[in-house]
């Protein structure tokens, strides 16, 4: 792999809030060897710059798996870290054959199996096992060791010794177990067993801001999802959603269930339970708790729950940057849940996550500047992903095999 070195960029390195102005970035061997003024290589291919600006690879925390061809929408979209929240072993086979170079992809982070109580919130199948002992816990905890995957998750229906079985299960295993808060155990348990992320808003109410502030737990909010609900259900022109022009990038057996989706928002409508649903989950709702949790200093990570109708691949994490400024957040502080404290959440920060020299080539060029404004992040030049350069023409060559397929 050739050298390559940007002239004259505009880095914003995401250590702290500043922009190193018109300056040079050398790519060597993967990684970012040199960043200074008047830097020079002689075998270097030479990318000018002017006016544009270097940001480190994004990261979506919360995403669903399904279809290989999902993984070809994230660089593109300068999304070069994604964690998965799901698992099957052919995930973890992807995975590898991306880090082995066989693939083009982004890093992938695979949960196991979702780990759930009896009776399920979604009956058990490759993704979700339905657990009934803590015996049973343990074990699967023990399984997902040996098969591979990075991260265990825990679900909504999980009993308390349940529980703190899969806890137990994986301290002993040296493995992170992050997820929902069980209905069953609460979030001040939840964080006395050193779960190490909460995923989704909805399950961090307003007595519980003090307790993760203290706690330093990891939140990931994922506010698309409310934002989607309540365009569907509530929004005036919901049926905008299937004239995206987006829709061409998805598979077609997604988009039938994305229409289907669709298709039977009134019925849902009338089911008294969903209303009551919808009343807690909406944006609305969602947005002054992720202000307060904001405010409170609480640890944030971007995730978009990709997988749900109408958010998606790689485009949603543009789309909650945009959230996540609306919720409160400063543009700075809103791309660093995607970026640096993304990669301090993963334990990785040592290797990725900011733009320094000695860290790894995972790199996107905007044509703008996005602490200006951060829908300025959309506004993608080329990206690199562990020194390998995808320029605009790449990205469209890309984007265009997808709405192929």
């Amino acid at each position: 792999m050739n050298p390559v070195l940007f002239r004259h960029v505009n880095v914003i390195p995401m250590d702290e809030e500043k922009i190193l102005e018109n300056i040079d970035l050398l790519v060597e061997d993967g990684k970012i060897s040199r960043i200074g003024p008047d830097v020079s290589s002689e075998n270097a291919e030479v990318i000018s710059c002017d006016g544009k600006y270097m940001i480190p690879g994004l990261c979506d925390m919360h995403m669903h798996l399904t279809f290989r061809g999902d993984l070809d929408l994230y660089l593109p979209n300068g999304v070069t870290t994604i964690r998965n929240m799901w698992g099957t072993p052919e995930f973890n086979q992807w995975r590898d054959a991306i880090n082995a170079g066989e693939i083009t992809g982004p890093t992938v982070y695979n949960c196991g199996q979702i780990l759930d109580g009896d009776p399920p919130v979604r009956p058990a199948d490759k993704y979700n096992v339905t657990l009934r002992t803590p015996i049973e816990g343990r074990k699967e905890v023990f399984r997902l060791k040996r098969e591979g995957y990075d991260f265990i998750k825990v679900y909504t229906n999980l009993p308390l010794d349940i529980y703190d079985a899969i806890a137990a299960a994986s301290k002993e295993c040296d493995m992170k177990f992050i997820g929902h808060v069980p209905r069953a155990v609460g979030f001040e348990h939840v964080v006395e067993a050193g779960q190490h992320s909460v995923e989704h808003m909805s399950y961090v109410a307003l007595e519980d801001i003090e307790t993760a502030a203290r706690s330093g737990i990891w939140i990931c909010p994922t506010v698309i999802v409310q934002n989607m609900i309540t365009e569907l259900h509530m929004g005036e022109d919901a049926q905008a959603m299937l004239k995206d022009e987006r829709l061409k990038y998805i598979d077609s057996e997604t988009r039938r269930g994305w229409e289907m989706a669709y298709e039977g928002k009134e019925e849902l409508a009338k089911i008294e339970a969903f209303q009551a649903f919808l009343k807690k989950s909406s944006y609305g709702k969602t947005k002054p708790v992720v202000q307060k949790v904001y405010e409170a200093g609480c640890r944030l990570v971007l995730g978009t729950d990709t997988g749900n109708p109408f958010i998606y691949p790689g485009f949603a994490v543009h789309d909650e940057l945009v959230l996540m400024v609306d919720c409160g957040l400063t543009t700075y502080d809103a791309l660093k849940t995607a970026t640096h404290n993304a990669a301090e959440c993963l334990e990785v920060l040592d290797i990725t996550g900011t733009v320094e020299a000695g860290k790894a080539a995972d790199l996107v060029l905007l044509e703008a500047n996005p602490l200006e404004n951060i829908t300025h992040t959309r506004r993608i030049a080329g990206v690199m992903k562990s020194g390998q350069w995808f320029d605009g023409q790449a990205i469209e060559g890309m984007l265009s095999a997808a709405g192929e397929k």
